[in-house]
């Protein structure tokens, strides 16, 4: 009996691993989920660990409603959730400083993005298309916001800008 319950933590966590290892492909050393395997899936928590979620890894995963970032995530890099249109809102760690190129592009059900505080770059076509998106409230970190950012953002009608902001670039708010 004391084996069985001294494996029984080990076989879990065994198990929660293959269960990792089948529905993200990760870097070899486990710190980058490089893509979201089960394109079916409506929720998704990141493990506490992951420090970049590459280039287009949640791409088309049309049904995906929810992600939990962890705080240990630093990088997210661009078209990271690219057409993801059942998205309806996320939270972004305070350990991310830019919104990558096209990070959000095509979340047509975006309804509601929390940016960190540390947040200095919003780059090109990062929210467009988010046609669902009402609000954005821009921290005063940021000092960048790049062409075509919130392009086709149809739905928007409260923007909030720091301050502070050293460059706005052209169109960024085209079509709204």
């Amino acid at each position: 009996i004391y084996l069985i319950l001294k494996l029984a933590p080990t076989t879990k966590r065994d198990s929660n691993d293959k269960k990792m290892t089948k529905t993200f492909k990760l870097s070899d050393n486990k710190k980058e989920l490089i893509e979201l395997l089960d394109k079916e899936i409506k929720e998704v928590k990141i493990p506490s660990g992951i420090t970049k979620i590459c280039a287009q890894a949640f791409k088309d995963c049309n049904l995906l409603e929810s992600v939990e970032i962890p705080n240990s995530v630093t990088k997210i890099e661009w078209g990271a959730f690219w057409g993801c249109e059942s998205l309806c809102s996320i939270n972004i760690p305070n350990n991310v400083t830019e919104i990558a190129e096209e990070t959000f592009w095509w979340c047509s059900s975006l309804q509601e993005i929390n940016l960190p505080s540390n947040i200095v770059k919003i780059d090109h076509r990062a929210f467009g298309c988010c046609g669902a998106l009402e609000t954005i409230i821009v921290p005063d970190s940021v000092t960048e916001i790049g062409v075509c950012a919130f392009t086709y953002c149809t739905s928007l009608k409260h923007v909030k800008l720091p301050s502070k902001l050293n460059a706005i670039r052209y169109q960024t708010f085209n079509h709204c």
